[in-house]
């Protein structure tokens, strides 16, 4: 089972493309490639959202639940985690660093998108793919566009 609760600065149907591609990547981390089945959404108001899908890879099938509100602060509320241990994120503005809270512990991690960036400069110097690559990337896309779709007959 996979959780993730993210507060994108869109609301409505704008919610999906702004935070579904970071559940996606994190899915396809996990996984690898695999498509997506029994999406069912629910919401209460513009502003909230829930979509529940099953993620289905070579190795399984992972029951997947994301909760979207929207939210205009910075910096947003981010959770996720898997079979009920859930992670928060906190952000320290004043110089950016980047906290996973779980169960009173906290730990720095660097920032994922640095971190992304440095990847793929390394990888095309050494001219191999990056951790994020055409394939990742492809995936992503084709099922972002099936929720998508799924939502616009919901």
């Amino acid at each position: 089972r996979f959780y993730a609760a993210m507060s994108p600065f869109a609301s409505g149907a704008e919610m999906i493309p702004d935070a579904m591609p970071h559940v996606l990547s994190l899915l396809y981390a996990v996984f690898g490639e695999g498509p997506v089945r029994n999406v069912r959404f629910e919401s209460t108001t513009p502003r909230d959202l829930k979509i529940e899908f099953q993620y289905v890879s070579s190795s399984g099938i992972c029951a997947t639940q994301v909760d979207l509100a929207s939210q205009e602060q910075q910096p947003r509320d981010l959770r996720f985690g898997w079979s009920g241990k859930i992670v928060s994120r906190s952000v320290d503005l004043a110089n950016y660093d980047i906290y996973f809270n779980y169960e009173g512990q906290s730990l720095k991690i660097r920032d994922p998108l640095e971190a992304s960036v440095i990847n793929f400069v390394e990888a095309v110097e050494r001219k191999e793919e990056p951790l994020i690559g055409s394939r990742h990337i492809l995936n992503n896309t084709v099922l972002l566009k099936e929720i998508w779709d799924q939502y616009g007959k919901a």
